[in-house]
């Protein structure tokens, strides 16, 4: 069976990561998966291996290819502006609708869906569900189709050397509003006004204009600045690394995000068994049970997020076992070889017009 996956741009997110995956695992059960492009950018790292399966081109392009090559499957990412394309095709192939983004502003094509038809609507979390059924005008069936981590991060773990000096509290996202990157600032700040020894990194890059000149400033004032480090443009093969030197640290991995789809940089750091501190809302309360696999804080209360992480980083048994129960939790619902199952079985499904 084949099937063609389709996203607006080709950067090193979370959508691209897990097509990456898809492209490299779904061969297993019979499904040969391609992936198309509209605009081309820094993700073909991400690809490496399957090159071969990725394309990039205008709508005009993809229509002579998706034509030329009769797939059984067609599933679209968030990127409405091929919907015109996919109406005037002749033939029929089954059309699946993902949401995966978290920005309301990439949502608003829900609000009037033009699509002539749409024979499943996929999103990664229950969370993402309820946000995309708020957005439509009418009610639909929704399938939820968990997101597979990459490989590298169900893979065995090991240490990281040399031992990093003083534990590592570690933010991996978009330095954006949606993400309250500056939160993290002020979580910092509250363990460090409290006598931590922890040392802070920041992995992502920012989108909005001068957030370097903020971030210094903000950090300033927190008092963070000689223990602070940013990191951009780390690329995705090296994270797995990077969370094990958070965790042979005896440091933690945080979220301060107002709205995710799934949660895609935690759930990695599960995987890589990490301990974990998210918000107590979104998609994290699907797979962080506070006291079992990580902790969870009300968004926008620093200092009880610092007090959970403080506790972590200093007791041992605590955080190495909220990180394993983290890890087997992760491993069992998203390692590939069980996501990309569901995933595949949801798309024979599709295809045979099975509920």
């Amino acid at each position: 069976m084949k099937a063609l996956f389709i996203y607006r741009f080709l950067t090193r997110g979370g959508v691209e990561a897990v097509l990456a995956t898809r492209l490299r695992g779904l061969k297993k059960w019979g499904i040969d998966a391609q992936a198309w492009f509209l605009f081309d950018g820094p993700g073909r790292s991400l690809f490496r291996g399957v090159l071969d399966q990725v394309h990039i081109g205008s709508t005009k392009a993809l229509s002579h290819y998706m034509e030329s090559k009769r797939f059984a499957i067609i599933s679209i990412l968030d990127t409405p502006e091929v919907f015109p394309v996919l109406n005037q095709m002749p033939h029929a192939p089954k059309f699946i609708l993902e949401v995966h983004s978290p920005y309301s502003e990439n949502l608003h094509y829900l609000k009037s869906l033009r699509m002539r038809r749409m024979d499943a609507l996929f999103v990664p979390s229950q969370f993402q569900a309820s946000v995309v059924q708020s957005r439509l005008r009418k009610k639909v069936a929704i399938r939820v189709v968990p997101n597979p981590v990459g490989e590298a991060f169900v893979g065995q773990l090991s240490n990281f050397s040399p031992m990093p000096e003083r534990p590592i509290v570690a933010w991996l996202g978009r330095l954006d509003r949606l993400k309250n990157w500056t939160e993290f600032v002020a979580i910092a700040g509250q363990l460090t006004a409290a006598g931590s020894m922890a040392q802070y990194w920041m992995l992502g890059r920012g989108s909005e204009e001068k957030v370097a000149g903020k971030l210094f400033r903000l950090a300033q004032r927190q008092g963070i600045l000689d223990s602070l480090r940013w990191f951009r443009g780390v690329d995705q093969e090296h994270i797995p690394r990077v969370l094990d030197a958070v965790r042979t640290s005896g440091g933690v991995v945080v979220s301060t995000s107002k709205g995710d789809s799934f949660g895609m940089t935690i759930a990695e750091a599960m995987a890589r068994g990490c301990a974990v501190v998210v918000p107590a809302e979104g998609p994290f309360r699907e797979f962080v049970t506070s006291g079992e696999h990580g902790f969870d804080y009300p968004l926008g209360d620093a200092a009880q997020a610092a007090q959970q992480i403080k506790q972590l980083l200093e007791k041992e048994p605590l955080r190495r076992s909220l990180g394993e129960n983290g890890r087997t939790s992760i491993v069992a619902r998203h390692a590939p070889q069980v996501a990309l199952g569901v995933l595949a079985g949801e798309l024979k499904k599709v295809y045979a017009g099975a509920e």
